[in-house]
């Protein structure tokens, strides 16, 4: 996604703690006015329905 931004915000990731310990992509946030926003409440949205799961934004670009 470097070099290929989609709007006038960075896009974003969500991403998911696995069970070795990475960070797994799920989904990728882009064209919103506020991506980072809008991936932290997804994010939210995740940890309501699974609470024992570890969920985090990154920039993609």
């Amino acid at each position: 996604m470097k070099g290929n931004q989609i709007g006038s915000t960075e896009d974003v990731w969500l991403e998911k703690r696995v069970w070795d310990g990475s960070w797994t992509r799920v989904a990728l946030f882009f064209g919103y006015v506020g991506d980072y926003e809008t991936c932290e409440d997804m994010s939210n949205l995740y940890v309501l329905k699974y609470p024992s799961a570890k969920y985090r934004c990154t920039i993609a670009n």
